[in-house]
């Protein structure tokens, strides 16, 4: 069975839970800013009902273990076409995976 190339990072450390409701919601707003700065406001009761499902958390980070999949397994041709195909998607994450594959 094939696997995707892909670059991870886990991070460890001690988890402390966010408990305040405000916390929570302004760090929703700013990853809502930073990845869908398109969207437009939702409705406060919706907005409330979703919030309180949501859980934030703050880490301590003690370790990070990074690891790549990059078709390292693949022949020098293999490689190449990958790059090229990933680097000519319209998905940013492809053309990002590309140029981490891609030769130095």
């Amino acid at each position: 069975m094939p696997t995707w190339n892909y670059a991870a990072v886990h991070a460890y450390g001690p988890v402390r839970s966010m408990e305040d409701a405000e916390t929570t919601r302004g760090i929703a707003y700013r990853l809502v800013a930073q990845h869908t700065p398109d969207m437009r406001p939702i409705p406060e009761e919706y907005e409330r009902r979703l919030l309180a499902a949501v859980v934030t958390f703050e880490m301590r980070v003690t370790r990070l273990d990074g690891k790549y999949k990059l078709s390292q397994n693949k022949t020098d041709a293999d490689r190449a076409n990958v790059v090229r195909e990933l680097g000519a998607s319209d998905d940013d994450l492809a053309r990002q995976t590309a140029a981490l594959m891609a030769p130095t």
